[in-house]
């Protein structure tokens, strides 16, 4: 792991600070993971917000299972990030996983209420996606 991925892990804000100015915030580890990645799947909501606050991150750059930032705080259980990424009105809430899974699918098959409706919300959301067995979130 690179210096700007163990802060965004463990959360150093200050850390996070000053390299937030570095051209590394969308560089990947031996995972795949970017620092808004791991930011997302460990629930820093203040590192996310330094991130977005760059205008530097790819908000939808995905690790090595085809999941995003988003996906990750929603499989994670992080809520206030999921607000945080949906608030900035620039993540596609219809990317698929490996296994094809729009985060609506994978929601509605781990009975996240309060996800599927704020996926819901968006009015983005493709209802009608197909995962690799043709099931759809209805």
């Amino acid at each position: 792991m690179a210096g700007m991925h163990l802060a965004v892990y463990f959360g150093t804000q200050e850390a996070i600070k000053v390299m937030s100015h570095s051209q590394y915030q969308d560089s990947r580890d031996s995972y795949s993971q970017t620092p808004l990645l791991w930011a997302a799947e460990k629930g820093h909501e203040v590192v996310v917000k330094l991130l977005l606050a760059t205008g530097k991150v790819n908000i939808d750059l995905k690790d090595n299972r085809n999941r995003t930032p988003l996906f990750q705080a929603a499989e994670n259980m992080h809520r206030a990030v999921v607000k945080l990424l949906l608030a900035t009105n620039k993540v596609n809430v219809n990317s698929k996983d490996n296994d094809d899974h729009t985060l609506l699918l994978w929601t509605v098959k781990n009975r996240d209420e309060v996800v599927i409706k704020l996926l819901l919300e968006t009015d983005k959301v493709d209802i009608n996606s197909k995962d690799e067995y043709g099931q759809t979130p209805l």
